[in-house]
């Protein structure tokens, strides 16, 4: 009877299958918090020596290139001592020689990248160095101490260093197709809903699966939810200036252009426009606008057109 046998090697393979499921829960659970915590521990206990590191690597990578360049001058260039070898060899990389065609003229550049570095991009540097790129961006550009934030915070502002910054994103999309332009005109339609102008630019310039969730966010952030289907031919003008500012909101993308954005809003409605501003750029996102009026945003710069000029 080949029953019990049979049963005990069930139970042997039902116990082996749990331990397996368990080990993939286990991995996946190590993918999603354990790697990127120990990665950014490293970034920040060890990114200070590594950043020295290199740098010394760096400088002595140059030495070398100087003896190799002092020995074939002495090989070669029949120098009499090593000393006017390196003499020799600065005064050459000092003045370079300038090579011309038939015409005079210089030759242009091929496409040619003989060090090796024409095609090498941010995607090669391993995530430990893009980690302490990151944190180095935070602290430099932002003001924000990356230890402050927390982890579904910090991987969204990662994810979106690695795409704006590092250019991870996709780089066939031209500046158009990465930039929001706001300037006197709305954008809207008077015959469609509040709802169905914000979700229209929501599917258009977005992934559709998420345009719903994205519309109503926008609208929520500009104080519009209440007004969700009214028409918008029934709104006042610092209505209608809310809901195309929504756009900013409904379909991101990292480069706003903003003309004189506070155009018929009142003061409550120009704060929730510095906030999504500033919520924009803390994100890494950039935000160029042209106003008369102080807009209360953070990490600025400040270019005043004056009479006779340009001044910062």
């Amino acid at each position: 009877d080949q029953g019990p046998l049979r049963r005990k090697t069930a139970s042997d393979c039902n116990r082996q299958m749990a331990r397996l499921e368990k080990a993939r829960v286990e991995w996946r659970r190590f993918e999603r918090e354990d790697r990127p915590a120990f990665e950014r521990w490293m970034a920040s206990t060890f990114g200070a020596l590594l950043s020295r590191m290199r740098e010394t690597e760096s400088r002595i990578h140059e030495k070398e290139a100087i003896i190799r360049e002092v020995e074939g001058e002495m090989f070669f260039g029949g120098a009499r001592s090593h000393r006017a070898a390196y003499a020799a060899v600065m005064h050459r990389r000092a003045n370079p020689p300038q090579f011309t065609d038939s015409s005079g003229k210089a030759p242009p550049p091929s496409g040619d990248d003989e060090d090796g570095f024409g095609d090498a991009g941010f995607d090669e540097i391993p995530e430990f160095e893009q980690n302490l790129l990151f944190e180095d961006f935070l602290r430099t550009f932002l003001g924000i101490n990356p230890d402050h934030l927390g982890e579904k915070k910090y991987d969204k502002m990662f994810a979106d260093f690695q795409a704006k910054i590092l250019g991870q994103g996709d780089p066939e999309k031209s500046i158009g197709e990465q930039a929001h332009t706001m300037g006197h005109a709305n954008a809207i339609k008077a015959n469609l809903t509040v709802r169905e102008n914000v979700l229209f630019w929501a599917e258009f310039l977005g992934e559709p699966d998420s345009a719903k969730e994205r519309a109503d966010a926008a609208l929520s952030a500009f104080a519009m939810a209440d007004l969700a289907e009214f028409p918008a031919s029934y709104l006042s003008a610092g209505q209608k200036r809310r809901l195309g500012l929504a756009r900013l909101l409904a379909a991101p993308r990292p480069i706003w252009l903003l003309d004189e954005p506070t155009v018929s809003l009142d003061a409550a409605s120009t704060a929730l426009l510095a906030k999504a501003v500033n919520d924009h750029t803390q994100g890494g996102g950039i935000a160029i606008a042209a106003t008369h009026l102080p807009l209360g945003l953070e990490r600025t710069r400040e270019l005043k057109l004056v009479s006779g000029g340009a001044s910062p």
